[in-house]
């Protein structure tokens, strides 16, 4: 961990192997808890947070596995020497917020990893992304009430979330609106917020393009995907 001589930047720094025994995972093709035996990962992490000024706080991360491996496979289930399932090479993201007068702040920033395969590895796999996304938070009653909206995946990009070795994956979410109202002690807890209203959610069918959709340039992204068009999700809740 590496702090500046004027204790406004904070770096931290890391090398890791981490080592799996028997861990439980699900094969996708008959529904089953399976034992992976032993895996391997070995990469680089960092992250960096921290003030440019006063007013503007900037934070980033970044890990890089350049090395991971299934040593020991499950039963007819993996292939020794393949990269385990949904293990990108790199990923990171970077976030920065400006406090523009005592009450009004916003931010923006972006988050992106590389390629990754699906459980069971069967040759294919997702092209890698960056999602970009926005905020503004205003206090309107100092210490106790505060209004906060989120805009998530700016330019409604078109990625895979969740892969499954059959083929099919989950998108992650389009373009999305999150407004909050934090109330006295609440700040900066989700999980405590007394209300959150999504507005303008945008979800994506479940899996694939949708049937009658020029979906060429999109489909291409996907290596050896089969596009399926499953009924789409209108709302979810949030709650404690």
């Amino acid at each position: 961990k590496l702090d500046s001589a004027d204790r406004r930047v904070s770096t931290r720094l890391a090398l890791f192997r981490a080592v799996k025994f028997n861990e439980r995972n699900t094969d996708p093709l008959i529904s089953a808890g399976v034992l992976s035996k032993k895996r391997h990962a070995t990469g680089f992490e960092m992250d960096a947070a921290g003030r440019i000024t006063p007013r503007w706080e900037v934070y980033g991360s970044y890990t890089w596995i350049w090395d991971a491996e299934i040593d020991k496979p499950a039963d007819g289930q993996e292939l020794y020497g393949q990269r385990p399932s949904l293990i990108p090479k790199h990923q990171g993201s970077l976030w920065s917020t400006y406090q523009i007068n005592e009450k009004l702040r916003a931010g923006a920033g972006l988050t992106g990893r590389s390629k990754m395969t699906p459980n069971r590895n069967p040759g294919w796999y997702s092209e890698g992304y960056v999602t970009y996304d926005a905020m503004a938070e205003y206090e309107a009653i100092q210490d106790k009430l505060t209004l906060k909206a989120n805009l998530v995946n700016l330019t409604n990009k078109f990625y895979a979330d969740s892969l499954y070795a059959n083929g099919h994956y989950v998108p992650g979410f389009g373009r999305t609106v999150l407004r909050q109202i934090l109330r006295e002690g609440q700040h900066e807890r989700l999980a405590a917020v007394q209300h959150i209203d999504l507005l303008a959610l945008l979800l994506r069918k479940a899996v694939g393009v949708p049937q009658g959709e020029d979906g060429h340039e999109r489909a291409t992204c996907y290596k050896g995907c089969q596009h399926q068009t499953y009924p789409s999700e209108t709302a979810f809740d949030i709650g404690q």
